[in-house]
């Protein structure tokens, strides 16, 4: 029988991140941490994958909560559908004033306090960077997608997109802040 909707499973192979160290063109060669080692950086968190151009039938978005947590958001880079509402909750002890570097309009102006929430309907698709302008180091980016078929990777490398109906695919991926 022809397919209807299946799962498609992948897994993303990274290169291995370069080892520290190597030569500096300072005074004084690095040191190393005696309290805890220079930590490699993982990719994972700040990438989405995404399937385009097969038929978009799937049911109406629906709200997304994102944590701020301290001083950053839960997820660095956190895929939302365009049309979805957002819910910025607010878990840190300060309060904080998002804005859309890209659309300043959009956030409803004014603070997030503790245990408080805030929400927002991103109406074109890309990218939107959260900031505060009172917080330079407070950055979360949106991905705004028109395609309802997207994943996270775990740590692993590994994701799973379901229900998506049969058809052509192309997969991409989102890093930090553009397509790779």
């Amino acid at each position: 029988a022809p397919a209807t909707a299946g799962v498609v499973t992948g897994k993303l192979d990274l290169p291995e991140p370069p080892a520290s160290g190597g030569s500096t063109r300072g005074y004084l060669a690095p040191l190393e941490n005696p309290i805890l080692p220079v930590q490699k950086l993982d990719p994972r968190p700040r990438l989405v994958v995404v399937l385009v151009g097969g038929p978009t039938t799937a049911p109406p978005p629906s709200q997304l909560v994102w944590d701020l947590v301290g001083d950053s958001f839960a997820r660095p880079v956190l895929p939302v559908r365009l049309g979805a509402e957002v819910l910025i909750k607010n878990k840190s002890p300060r309060a904080v004033a998002p804005v859309a570097r890209e659309s300043p309009d959009l956030v409803p102006q004014g603070t997030i306090n503790p245990s408080a929430s805030k929400t927002f309907k991103p109406a074109a698709a890309g990218l939107l960077t959260i900031t505060d302008p009172t917080l330079p180091h407070l950055i979360g980016r949106l991905v705004v997608l028109e395609s309802p078929y997207f994943a996270v990777p775990d740590g692993a490398g590994r994701f799973e997109i379901k229900d998506v109906p049969a058809g052509e695919w192309t997969v991409r991926v989102w890093y930090l802040d553009g397509w790779i």
